[in-house]
């Protein structure tokens, strides 16, 4: 109670609501505790509040008696945590809990299994939110279908709905009718292509290290089994389990422009631009030496572009260079910045 107290007295005082001080209680113990490193510098105004509260929120769901993983995880959040954005530190802290987990992922799947969910929210303007907990592949493998169709029918002529808007209507339609929405039967046909790559020895039941479903993480084994086994819609991507080299990259599933974009999107997982974390299924491939001046269409001379910073590149002062192996970004202002580390 004397807790409560407190916590009702700073909460008057900052007119915050009881919940939030709680919130932000609970957070600041598991810096302390957990996190003490990273708790040091955010004292120190090195690492800001949302990337603060990104690592409380990964850490606190370590098991309480694994404090050889909090350290391991305080120890490798620290240095992403002062140069990440907060969307790209965020999937970092989650995948290294994922990474530090003393749990396997299939325990883990399992138990996360049962706080599946639907839930709505009142939005204003008569308009209204509906979101889906569901296992990770499953989810990534709908939006994508919805994601499919919503692009096919934004081709059609005459189509004026914005990609938004054609997803959404999308979505509610199949929900309510089990259809599509305008060429619903074309649409429907649509099937997105997700990957997912699996190391060598998972696969053959021989490893335990996770496999990874592009745009989320790591997923559990048998998902992964399933995945690469039966369904036909999915680039099966086969990795050494030593070295992490990519050993084969399924040919039967066809994407333009094919093999080349498939490896691009291997090596560069999102957008190239510092802090973008966009998927590069979603991104344009660019000529970073364009080829009016001589460049190459070669892995060397082309990289994932998000629309926006394919068009920043283009269109204004900004330049992309390659430095040996590594890309280096250069603003109108001569600062110059590096895609952040691949998150998976």
């Amino acid at each position: 109670m004397a807790v409560r107290a407190a916590g009702a007295d700073i909460a008057v005082r900052l007119r915050l609501s009881e919940a939030a001080v709680h919130g932000m209680s609970v957070t600041t113990a598991t810096l302390r505790e957990r996190c003490p490193r990273i708790w040091s510098l955010f004292l120190g105004g090195q690492i800001g509040e949302p990337n603060a509260r990104s690592a409380a929120d990964a850490a606190g769901t370590l098991p309480e008696d694994a404090p050889e993983a909090w350290a391991m995880f305080d120890e490798r959040a620290a240095d992403p945590a002062q140069s990440l954005t907060p969307g790209r530190f965020r999937t970092r802290a989650r995948v290294l809990r994922e990474q530090l987990h003393p749990r396997t992922i299939d325990e883990r799947h399992a138990r996360a299994r049962q706080d599946r969910d639907v839930w709505m929210k009142d939005e204003p303007d008569g308009m209204a939110s509906l979101g889906l907990r569901a296992p990770a592949a499953d989810v990534h493998a709908a939006y994508r279908r919805i994601d499919a169709m919503a692009r096919h029918l934004r081709a059609q002529d005459g189509e004026t709905r914005i990609l938004n808007q054609l997803r959404a209507d999308v979505a509610s339609e199949r929900l309510l009718t089990g259809l599509g929405t305008g060429d619903s039967r074309d649409a429907a046909r649509v099937r997105p292509v997700v990957a997912i790559t699996v190391p060598a020895l998972t696969l053959l039941g021989a490893g335990t290290e996770p496999a990874t479903l592009e745009g989320y993480g790591p997923i559990d084994l048998e998902t992964a089994k399933r995945l690469a086994g039966t369904a036909t819609s999915w680039v099966r991507i086969l990795t050494h389990p030593v070295t992490g080299t990519v050993l084969d990259v399924d040919r039967t599933v066809y994407r333009v422009p094919k093999a080349m974009r498939r490896w691009l999107g291997v090596h560069h997982p999102t957008c190239v631009f510092s802090g973008c974390g966009r998927p590069a299924r979603d991104c344009e491939i660019d000529h970073d030496v364009d080829w009016q001046y001589g460049g190459t269409t070669s892995v060397g001379n082309a990289t994932p572009k998000c629309e926006h910073h394919h068009h920043i590149r283009h269109d204004t002062l900004w330049r992309c260079d390659h430095v040996g192996d590594s890309i280096r970004w250069t603003s109108p202002t001569g600062y110059q910045s590096a895609p952040d580390p691949p998150p998976f």
